[in-house]
């Protein structure tokens, strides 16, 4: 049965996203765009329509996805390729396509791997003379002592996080609130460039984690709900307040009306989702701070709350997780001081049962 998901474009045009999974592993996805003067029943009634429509054309083999036609293309490029070397394939057809699809550093990345280890092998070789055997080695074994597990994500200490708030006093309004509520919400870049003021409760210090924005090479940027699909209440500290009323403040004085609490530089447009990454490398570099990007004040704030006894589950509903596992999986790593204490809780309960 085709599932429907209302998003919208980066205007704020509004759209059903229309999806068919025949088969797993096979997704068919196409728009449907209501009309402005229907109602909410004639909407939804259309759309039905439609996806039944859009899902028995998918079912009947009508419509091809980008899966299908990439299939296609590699099926029609294999029989061109059947009387060729592997040189000539790999420079005559296979590399063309992918320009389409590539970026050139990686195009030219996969050159210089063809150069360096497949052409000198197998280059001049048939494309049907080439078999299994030929292309099979044998995986040396590694040395225990070689063995390294994945370092766990890093994450400020307090008192890097505090260099960084400090050396935001010298950065734009914008700025400072953008970075102060990363650090203090452990809220993902996405969430937060899509904030508008209805979503903040300046009386109960909160705000509505309740849409994201997302980007796609198909829809563009486009307005959507938060990862896991579920709107989050986030409690938020006296700074970020004070900020978030200083900012709302200077674009009223601005003359700049907009619903968006991020905004593009003298524009009431939301921010580009991509924004931050740029200034957040730019910061990095005035104030000698080594891989600064918004997922490491996400990963310090919740890293900080856990060790300074949150308990998981709480962390997990305020990062916007969609099972608690998640967070088990990327925050329970130990550091000498989890560790200390962990010990002496077992001393001090032992201490307990003594007396």
């Amino acid at each position: 049965m085709a599932s429907t998901k209302l998003m919208h474009t980066k205007n704020g045009k509004e759209f059903y996203k229309v999806i068919v999974t025949p088969e797993r592993g096979k997704q068919y996805s196409t728009r449907f765009y209501p009309e402005p003067q229907w109602s909410d029943k004639t909407t939804q009634r259309q759309l039905a329509k439609f996806a039944a429509d859009f899902e028995n054309k998918v079912k009947a083999g009508e419509i091809e996805n980008r899966a299908d036609k990439k299939e296609k293309a590699a099926i029609e490029a294999a029989e061109r390729a059947k009387l060729r070397t592997v040189r000539q394939y790999l420079e005559g057809v296979y590399l063309p396509t992918k320009k389409q699809t590539l970026s050139k550093k990686t195009l030219d990345d996969y050159k210089t791997f063809f150069d360096l280890h497949i052409l000198p092998v197998i280059g001049d070789f048939l494309i049907t003379e080439v078999s299994v055997a030929m292309l099979k080695i044998k995986r040396p074994k590694q040395n225990k002592d070689e063995i390294q597990k994945p370092e766990t994500e890093k994450a400020l200490t307090v008192e890097q996080l505090r260099y960084v708030l400090e050396c935001l006093e010298n950065e734009p309004l914008k700025w400072q609130t953008f970075i102060h509520l990363c650090a203090d919400t452990g809220c993902r870049r996405s969430e937060l460039v899509a904030l508008q003021w209805s979503d903040i409760d300046f009386d109960n210090l909160t705000v509505s984690i309740n849409k994201s924005f997302g980007y796609t090479k198909e829809d563009g940027i486009y307005l959507t709900t938060p990862k896991n699909g579920k709107k989050r209440p986030v409690d938020i500290g006296e700074k970020s307040l004070k900020l978030l009323q200083e900012l709302h403040k200077e674009q009223i004085i601005n003359k700049i009306l907009t619903a968006w609490v991020f905004t593009q530089d003298d524009s009431a447009e939301a921010m580009f989702p991509n924004s931050p990454t740029g200034y957040f490398k730019s910061f990095a570099k005035r104030y000698d701070i080594p891989d600064f990007h918004p997922h490491l004040l996400r990963h310090t704030s919740a890293t900080l709350a856990i060790l300074n006894g949150a308990d998981i589950a709480s962390v997990s509903a305020r990062l916007g997780h969609s099972d608690i596992s998640t967070t088990l999986r990327m925050y329970t790593h130990a550091n000498e001081e989890s560790i200390r204490k962990a010990g002496q809780t077992v001393r001090d309960a032992l201490k307990k049962e003594s007396c």
